[in-house]
């Protein structure tokens, strides 16, 4: 499977199963797809998953550890940038990987409390 195929499938799968996900912006690196989870932290989400076996990366790949001027210029509201996380892709990932993340994420999602307030 590609991995321009394969981020579309990650898409369409992640976002049908949470409807809160949200893409950020419309990056046609094909090994790339940057999300956010609204009301909850990237970085915890990266150490949840993690634990599952999971490896997601927080933020912008150019803003480690610091709000991403890019996200700001985008508009995004403080919560987004705050949620923001790549999910990168090798040529050795299948929609099983996928589907793993996709399960998840929902757990993650599930087991966190959000910071909405």
């Amino acid at each position: 499977i590609r991995m321009k195929e394969l981020k579309e499938y990650a898409l369409d799968s992640l976002l049908g199963a949470i409807p809160e996900l949200k893409r950020v912006g419309e990056g046609e690196a094909p090994h790339i797809l940057c999300l956010t989870l609204p009301g909850y932290k990237s970085e915890v989400l990266v150490r949840v998953l993690g634990d599952m076996g999971v490896c997601v990366s927080a933020g912008s790949a150019c803003h480690r550890g610091r709000p991403s001027h890019v996200f700001a210029a985008m508009g995004l509201p403080k919560n987004e940038m705050d949620g923001a996380f790549r999910v990168s892709f090798s040529p050795d990932n299948t929609r099983e990987d996928v589907d793993g993340l996709r399960e998840a994420l929902v757990k993650a999602r599930d087991s966190l409390f959000t910071t909405l307030s």
